[in-house]
């Protein structure tokens, strides 16, 4: 059964596309065949089936949240969000009871795997539900959904109050909180005062001066690839005791790991991250607002004769003080600069949503797709039961396949292990990859070619290096990286001594 009706009716309110929403929707149409930002989630769930009760849980959202009437309208002069007074949800219901456990999960895995090549098509639904009845208490709830509509907590968010009020009306209860949130409006206008800021203007200016970002930096051609780094019990235990001793938030800590993998796989010190933040408007009962408040902002460290506590530390300070700015868009730090920050990016996750609620209980299992327009993205998940951390990285199967892979899980675990265990020495980012790995790096990942010289002398080859690949590694001593465009400043210097 498929409750699609497309019925929108009077239009409460409408305002511009924030400038993320803005960039999703453009790499979506851009890269469409890949499925970049149209979300899918699959998760199991404990609960019995009443789809009148399920109706009404949805209605009452849809309702409360704004955000859930929202269509989006790009064909104007200017984006906009477009919200109405009612909208009827996309809702799909099918009946799986009849097949066996094994046929279920066939089935649901063809399922994904077509939904997520089923353009989003945002001037009807931005995100639509389907239900799988697996048996007489177990249901299979998907959601799908373009990015731009909300961010990670606003799903948590979505999903537990959708099913522990759809418990409640299980239970015969009525009397549910319908205090409306403020709307996401509210995001977009502080996000307008961000771009209206010289001083914000002056501070990304000032920190990105001279910048490079990774050699991979516009590669992205094919669909992402997740895989895990296995972080142990331990070294969970030891991430959180080092964040009390340096009193720094454990997300710092990952960060720093992060941005440590960066300078690996790029061979260079000056290491150009790309962090996300959140923007969460700072206003009554924002906490229960659904939308899409994340940025993402350029990170920049120089891992130079740094300790790992003088790391940790400056990621620490970084990241605090990005907070004042965390409401400018990417996209004009980007047209200020010049500079192109997909290669890579970081967010650290903590949901503590289903935990406070109690329908992570009820969750049995998932999965789900994601892609972004990020050649690779990092991700740590606390998970507050446990007290462990999960790694995960989506990274482009082309540019990392599964050799390089191998070698990132290495290098993970060596970060983890040396920041951990000697947060007092010197960060030395060559004794973290062996030999192997380091010939790889150098001659693999930076040139990806073979460069034939011929009959020429060294001089010449070296030169004819320089100017092809400037900022590729050139020599490794110890901590010291140089560059061919260094190599050759710091020659010419000799020379004319």
């Amino acid at each position: 059964m498929t409750n699609n009706k497309d019925a929108p009716g009077v239009i409460e309110d409408a305002f511009p596309l924030s400038m993320l929403q803005q960039g999703m929707l453009f790499h979506s149409a851009k890269d469409e065949h890949l499925g970049v930002y149209h979300d899918v989630f699959s998760y199991e769930i404990e609960a019995r089936w009443d789809e009148a009760a399920f109706d009404k849980m949805l209605d009452l959202l849809i309702d409360k949240h704004s955000i859930l009437r929202t269509i989006y309208r790009v064909d104007g002069a200017r984006p906009l969000q477009v919200v109405f007074e009612k909208k009827t949800p996309f809702l799909e219901v099918t009946d799986l009871r009849k097949y066996s456990k094994n046929e279920q999960n066939g089935i649901l895995t063809e399922w994904l795997l077509a939904e997520k090549r089923v353009p989003i098509d945002t001037t009807k639904h931005v995100w639509k539900v389907f239900v799988h009845l697996l048996g007489d208490s177990q249901i299979q709830f998907g959601l799908s959904f373009h990015h731009a509509l909300w961010d990670g907590w606003s799903v948590a968010n979505f999903v537990s109050e959708l099913f522990v009020g759809y418990a409640a009306l299980l239970e015969g209860q009525t009397n549910f909180d319908a205090e409306k949130p403020p709307s996401y409006r509210s995001f977009v206008a502080l996000e307008q005062q961000a771009l209206n800021s010289s001083a914000n203007k002056a501070y990304w200016a000032n920190i990105l001066l001279d910048a490079k970002t990774p050699w991979w930096t516009g590669e992205k051609s094919s669909e992402s690839q997740f895989f895990l780094c296995e972080i142990s019990k331990e070294q969970s235990e030891k991430i959180i005791a080092l964040a009390s001793e340096l009193d720094v938030a454990e997300k710092s800590i990952w960060c720093a790991i992060y941005l440590s993998l960066i300078a690996i796989l790029d061979g260079s010190l000056d290491v150009i991250g790309s962090i996300a933040t959140h923007g969460r408007p700072e206003l009554p009962n924002s906490d229960k607002m659904l939308g899409l408040f994340l940025n993402t902002l350029p990170l920049r460290v120089n891992l130079k004769n740094l300790r790992w506590r003088d790391l940790v530390k400056a990621v620490d300070h970084e990241l605090r003080e990005q907070y004042t700015y965390r409401h400018h868009p990417l996209v004009d730090v980007q047209n200020q600069t010049g500079l192109d920050f997909s290669a890579s990016m970081f967010g650290y996750l903590n949901f503590r949503i289903y935990g406070d609620s109690g329908v992570k209980s009820k969750i049995l299992g998932g999965q789900g797709f994601e892609e972004t327009n990020y050649s690779m993205v990092v991700s740590v998940e606390k998970l507050e039961s446990s007290r462990r951390h999960v790694f995960r990285i989506n990274a482009d199967a082309q540019l990392f396949d599964a050799a390089s892979q191998t070698h990132i899980r290495a290098y993970v675990k060596n970060l983890v292990d040396n920041l951990t265990a000697n947060k007092d020495k010197v960060i030395s980012i060559n004794k973290l990859i062996g030999t192997d790995e380091r010939e790889l790096q150098i001659k693999q990942w930076n040139h990806r070619e073979t460069i034939d010289v011929g009959n020429q002398t060294l001089i010449t080859a070296l030169a004819q290096v320089q100017i092809k690949s400037p900022d590729a590694i050139a020599l490794v001593l110890e901590n010291v990286n140089l560059s061919y465009r260094q190599l050759d400043e710091q020659s010419s210097q000799m020379a004319n001594v």
